[in-house]
């Protein structure tokens, strides 16, 4: 909180930023991340406004190199990690950035993605658990790519087994949806929804859910 408001600080935060986003190495890049979120919470959350933090991760999200997207996804993950409950407002506006992420053809972006998800579903209410939710289904329900609804279903088997208890109450419309995935014409969409089939059962501990993907 003593740097709040000096040039220094500023400084700082700047300088932090940009080493998220173009640090040349893992190390370098989710040090800066954690650095950068831990100046973030002394500051307080009006830092994420002052400095348009949230929309230059997503920037670096939807348009930076390979580094860019990995280290903006540190960044998110240990944002939420840090402010815990008060970085649910911003949850909505990132849903579309990680379910790209999630489907992106970087391994390292990927699982940086699913990092990032798991730690932000750890620290949602069951109101920004259901922010969170609704694009998913409805990628899941509209979307003609093969990939991106693949990446929804992986997305939402994440979701289940973190906060099995905050999704009950949509896990009818999880479970038929990944029951019609079963069916889907395409084999990738196939097998991914019977892995969360069979992930969701394990979590739910319905042996009728599990019969459905075996």
């Amino acid at each position: 909180p003593n740097l709040k408001g000096t040039e220094y600080g500023t400084k700082v935060l700047e300088t932090l930023l940009i080493r998220v986003l173009t640090g040349k190495t893992y190390g370098d890049r989710r040090g800066a991340a954690i650095a950068l979120a831990a100046l973030v919470k002394g500051y307080g959350l009006s830092a994420l406004r002052q400095f348009n933090l949230i929309s230059k991760l997503k920037d670096a999200c939807s348009s930076g190199n390979l580094n860019s997207r990995q280290g903006a996804l540190f960044a998110f993950e240990f944002l939420a990690e840090r402010l815990t409950i008060l970085f649910e407002p911003y949850v909505g506006g990132i849903v579309d950035i990680l379910l790209a992420c999630f489907s992106h053809s970087s391994d390292h972006v990927r699982e940086a993605a699913a990092a990032a998800t798991k730690v932000i579903m750890s620290k949602l209410t069951p109101h920004g658990i259901k922010q969170l939710l609704n694009p998913i289904l409805s990628t899941l329900n509209t979307d003609t790519q093969w990939k991106s609804r693949q990446e929804a279903i992986k997305m939402l088997s994440i979701i289940v087994n973190c906060a099995p208890k905050q999704v009950a109450v949509s896990l009818p419309q999880i479970v038929s949806l990944l029951v019609r995935g079963t069916s889907d014409p395409h084999p990738k969409i196939k097998e991914a929804a019977k892995v969360a089939l069979h992930g969701v059962s394990a979590v739910i501990r319905n042996p009728e859910i599990a019969g459905v993907g075996s």
